[in-house]
């Protein structure tokens, strides 16, 4: 399902925020349009981005999102870094 990309920056507006809060980086690339990658473990993006029901398919959504506004978020967790660390 694709939703209109005004819908999907209102919906992770605190998202964002709290992203640019985390790294200078990230907000100087969100208010330029410039392109920027960052990589972010799981755990780390659950405390930066906090939501009362905690679901990886809606952090994947915010990847898809922000990869429409030309910024690569990274983000890994314990098993995926255990499987490639073995």
């Amino acid at each position: 399902m694709v939703h209109d990309i005004r819908c999907e920056e209102r919906m992770f507006s605190a998202d964002i925020q709290a992203l640019c809060d985390y790294d200078d980086g990230f907000n100087e690339a969100w208010n330029s349009g410039s392109k920027y990658e960052m990589t972010i473990m799981l755990s780390d993006l659950f405390e930066i981005c906090p939501r009362s029901y905690q679901r990886t398919l809606m952090y994947e959504r915010l990847v898809k999102f922000l990869g429409m506004k030309n910024i690569t978020l990274k983000v890994i967790s314990m098993k995926t870094k255990n499987k490639k660390g073995n």
